[in-house]
């Protein structure tokens, strides 16, 4: 739509459909200025749409910006000078497409913020110390194109095509296995675990859109990707994975590779301590497991049981006792 106000009487065609019935992939191009654009999609419009996307994205230099802008519903400085050889400025027509300059910012795990932390490519963050969580201010992400439906995977391929993922490691039992899956973009590697390797995948993913684009997805696939700006009371995903992987590991030390009869709970939690610049030195201070609810028919006013608390809570007790251990030292 926005491209035909700027180009009307545009014709679009099909080059090609694969895929199985249930999930096609139509591929459209569109000719303008003597230039082929393609665009992918699970339909024809989206195909379209994607198409129409990167036929905008070559108009940063033509001539009659200014229709673009206003077709795309931006609003220009009435100083611009549209005489001036630069075609694009600050927060102007497409600049939500570019990739982010790498920003110094870090996040602060403590009230000093004198030192830098630069973890190592396993776990792709950036944090200082340890105490309260802040976050210097960050610039304006990348705003991915708003159309829905899309993994991190889908969107990761858009913006580095031909990115292959490779399979790290598998464990546990049959009705609780865990993958392991990596991908490297632009020299770094990040990895992503889960239930499956697709939801590896996808996590991997997840965490290079965080580091290398400043992009928070939302926890549900369908929904649009959330850019992560201004002050975060949260932590980032890529430091809430590093976390969960440190508390999985330690509790598949603790029982054997899952194997024992009490990884068979329902529910993981646990506590991480860090005390330098290099998440690989943190501590996992306490692991515990529980249940999510307890049926009523195992329910008994009889006191000949004691049921299963939920693991988080258990993992705050654990904590409880290893800060009264710690101040017990200086007694």
């Amino acid at each position: 739509m926005q491209l035909n106000e700027i180009k009307p009487g545009l014709q679009y065609k099909l080059l090609s459909q694969s895929g199985p019935v249930h999930a096609p992939v139509f591929i459209m191009t569109v000719e303008v200025n003597g230039q082929a654009f393609e665009g992918s999609g699970p339909t024809k419009k989206k195909a379209k749409l994607h198409a129409a996307e990167r036929a905008l994205r070559s108009f940063v230099q033509f001539p009659n910006a200014s229709e673009a802008h206003i077709a795309m519903g931006r609003t220009l400085s009435v100083n611009t000078d549209f005489t001036s050889d630069q075609a694009d400025f600050a927060d102007t027509l497409f600049n939500g497409f570019e990739k982010p300059e790498q920003s110094d910012h870090a996040f602060f795990l403590g009230s000093n913020g004198n030192e830098t932390f630069n973890s190592s490519s396993d776990y792709s963050m950036t944090f200082v110390g340890s105490g309260n969580l802040v976050q210097s201010p960050l610039p304006t992400p990348s705003l991915f194109p708003p159309t829905s439906g899309k993994n991190p995977v889908m969107i990761l391929n858009e913006l580095r095509p031909g990115l292959k993922y490779d399979f790290v490691s598998e464990s546990g039992e049959s009705h609780a296995k865990n993958f392991v899956m990596s991908v490297t973009v632009d020299n770094q590697t990040f990895e992503g675990s889960g239930r499956n390797k697709k939801l590896a995948k996808a996590r991997a993913a997840q965490s290079a859109l965080a580091l290398l684009f400043n992009m928070q997805l939302d926890q549900t696939p369908s929904r649009q990707p959330i850019p992560s700006e201004g002050l975060q009371l949260h932590l980032p995903q890529v430091l809430a994975d590093a976390v969960s992987r440190l508390v999985v590991d330690k509790f598949s030390e603790l029982t054997d590779n899952f194997t024992s009869p009490h990884a068979r709970r329902k529910v993981l939690a646990g506590v991480v301590m860090t005390t330098g610049t290099d998440v690989k030195d943190a501590q996992v201070i306490s692991v515990s497991t529980g249940t999510k609810c307890i049926n009523g028919e195992y329910m008994s006013d009889r006191g000949l049981a004691l049921n299963d608390c939920h693991a988080e809570i258990i993992a705050r007790r654990s904590l409880l006792r290893f800060l009264y251990t710690q101040l017990e030292l200086f007694l």
